[in-house]
């Protein structure tokens, strides 16, 4: 179940409101313009937040009305409500009293699956839900100036509160105060312990003790410890990775985290999480004592933690200016560990930082103004969002020369090809780190390209830029109106030959050069030639299938099994997946899957494959590969970027 849409009556600044939410929104704006009142109003429609008299707009004698639509309701979402699994878990239970007998443990079965099917249609009743018809609902909260409030579903079918939150996802709150005075008055509601019991409750059903080889019962004293021993266990598992994120983001391994339980054990366990330092053996500090910025680098690092455990957990994280107190690096991997976690759930933050909004859909941020005294949502159109965030021309401009490109990857491979050109033409050969800006755009839908070159296009900046991109399986041609497109969409108006776009899928498929696998990873030329051949030929076979509509792979599906990268990782897929990827979509044969796979342990033995791959080849052999496409390209820049520079030297 996914939150969807959430309209604001009559709260704070609000006069009335609608935004839309998705997987990660973000929601900007200057200071006290109302970005916060957002975030307040869902905690306030989940009891998380009181409101009192004086949050009535303008002392408006009318009700503060917070109207929220969830979407995508699934069955498990509605199991949720009567407690499925607990349900499964006592029919277990008692099947394992009675290990021989088949014939109890089918009624049992038919019993659970009869209970389950009643328990299901009462809750699609008592929700007022078309399920499996509609699967959205929407849920309006009332505040009377009284005092009084009410829950209504679809307006007309009231609910109390708490069968309400039965059915609705958690929300968790980390707010922009993160102060320890705050932090240890606010009990176990703390930014700090609400993310460790997080962590620690996941995965609970996955869970087991194992039992000591005793005859007859235990005692509650003894299921207490057995219960403690499991905690202390995931404790120390949890304390171990915490240290590790911890520790890279304070650049030093003094400091190491430990998390302990902080009460003993009634049927709950409340966490306390402490730091130790190695010159300071048996001293612990408590982390909400500690300073703000280690306790944001803590919230990073639990974060990054809680991606690891790859919970199918389903949360709304609202979260206050995630950046702060965080130096620009921590701030990019705080924004890549909130896309990450955004995947599974949903993210909802407001923000000043550039490097956060980046990264985020441009139709995903939310831009709010204010006007005497009452906020609003005004277009999020690329010069509202750039002037909302201060973005200056000097902010990205250091160079003689822009290159937008797509990912990491895409800039450290032009950044080495651009190096290799360079030298080989008797120019620097640091040419791309004094000449050119390359700036990730994490895809062409993202507010980074559109700011920044929003401030590039401005008529005082006279700098040269171009955007490379690959074909994303789609015709070069095709691909470059609808970029161009999109950039006239958002006041851009780019020129053609300022677009490169490459004809091959990704980058990696640059690499799949039997040639250059035999020089840098001393393949056998039969081997590399039957991996890249077949690759390449199943790749176009497919493509050419999905744009005549011949194919029953729509292109999600297509972009899954015939992106390059499968060739160079398993794509976090588990082992038995990708043989069926290769063996229904490649036709793999082992001689096939034999190179492919030293191919994975070859690059994946580099902390940086491509700066091993480039730095091994000459220039001459560069051109003459699949590489050549690209050295061109680059090669048409350098020369356009020297000639200026020789004008000006002139």
């Amino acid at each position: 179940m996914k939150l969807s849409n959430i309209e604001i009556k009559n709260y704070k600044s609000i006069s009335c409101i609608e935004v839309h939410i998705d997987s990660l929104t973000a929601i900007v704006g200057k200071n006290n313009f109302g970005k916060s009142s957002i975030l307040d109003a869902i905690q306030c429609f989940y009891g998380e937040k009181n409101i009192d008299v004086d949050n009535f707009h303008l002392g408006t004698d009318e009700d503060i009305e917070i109207k929220v639509t969830f979407d995508d309701i699934t069955e498990s979402d509605i199991e949720r409500c009567f407690g499925y699994k607990s349900m499964v878990s006592k029919t277990n239970i008692n099947i394992k009293k009675r290990p021989d007998d088949e014939k109890y443990a089918k009624k049992q079965f038919e019993k659970l699956k009869d209970d389950r099917e009643k328990k299901f249609q009462e809750t699609i009743e008592k929700y007022n839900l078309d399920f499996p018809n509609k699967c959205t609902t929407t849920v309006t909260f009332l505040y009377l100036k009284n005092g009084k409030s009410s829950y209504k579903i679809d307006e007309n079918v009231n609910i109390t509160k708490t069968d309400l939150f039965k059915f609705l996802p958690p929300i968790k709150v980390i707010s922009a105060i993160r102060t320890p005075d705050k932090e240890t008055t606010a009990g176990t509601k703390s930014n700090l312990k609400e993310l460790i019991s997080l962590l620690q409750s996941e995965n609970d059903a996955s869970d087991y003790i194992d039992l000591p080889n005793i005859d007859g019962k235990l005692s509650y004293g003894e299921i207490k410890t057995l219960i403690s021993q499991k905690e202390e266990e995931k404790c120390q598992l949890l304390s171990k990775d915490l240290t590790i994120n911890f520790q890279n983001a304070i650049n030093t391994d003094s400091l190491s985290v430990k998390v302990k339980i902080d009460n003993s054990f009634k049927f709950d366990f409340k966490y306390k999480t402490v730091l130790t330092d190695k010159d300071v053996p048996g001293r612990e500090v408590d982390i909400l004592f500690c300073g703000t910025g280690l306790q944001s680098m803590m919230i990073l690092s639990i974060l990054q933690s809680y991606i690891k455990l790859k919970k199918d957990d389903d949360f709304i994280l609202l979260i206050e200016e995630p950046e702060v107190y965080l130096h620009p690096s921590l701030q990019r991997k705080m924004i890549n560990t909130l896309l990450k976690i955004s995947e599974r759930n949903q993210i909802i933050l407001t923000t000043h930082s550039p490097i956060i909004v980046s990264k985020i859909d441009k139709g995903n941020i939310h831009c709010v103004n204010k006007d005497k005294g009452v906020t609003s949502l005004v277009e999020a159109t690329v010069e509202n969002i750039v002037q909302e965030l201060g973005v200056q021309i000097s902010d990205i401009l250091n160079k003689q020369a822009v290159m937008f490109v797509e990912g990491k990857d895409d800039a450290r491979l032009f950044s080495l090809l651009i190096n290799k050109i360079a030298n080989h033409k008797g120019l620097d050969s640091n040419f791309s780190e004094r000449y050119i800006d390359i700036i990730q755009t994490d895809g062409f839908d993202k507010m980074s390209f559109y700011a920044n070159a929003q401030i590039l296009h401005k008529d005082a900046v006279t700098a040269p830029y171009w955007v490379i991109t690959d074909s994303d399986g789609e015709h070069v041609e095709d691909r470059r109106r609808a970029l161009m497109e999109k950039g006239k969409a958002n006041g851009l108006s780019i020129r053609e030959e300022q677009f490169k776009i490459l004809s091959e899928y990704a980058i990696e498929s640059y690499f799949l050069d039997s040639n250059l696998l035999n020089i840098v990873f001393e393949f056998e030329d039969k081997d590399s030639t039957h991996l890249c051949g077949l690759y390449f030929q199943k790749y176009e076979e497919a493509l050419g299938n999905l744009r005549e509509g011949k194919s029953k792979m729509n292109k999600k599906a297509f972009r899954s099994n015939f992106k390059p990268k499968i060739m160079f990782s398993d794509l976090d897929k588990p082992e038995k997946a990708i043989e069926i990827i290769l063996d229904n979509n490649y036709g793999a044969d082992d001689g096939f899957k034999k190179s492919r796979k030293i191919l994975i342990e070859k690059w994946n033995n580099h902390s940086d494959p491509i700066d091993f791959f480039i730095r091994q080849l000459d220039y001459s052999v560069l051109i003459e590969s699949k590489m050549k496409e690209l050295m061109v390209h680059l090669e048409e820049i350098i020369v356009l970027i020297s000639g200026e520079r020789e004008k000006v030297l002139d």
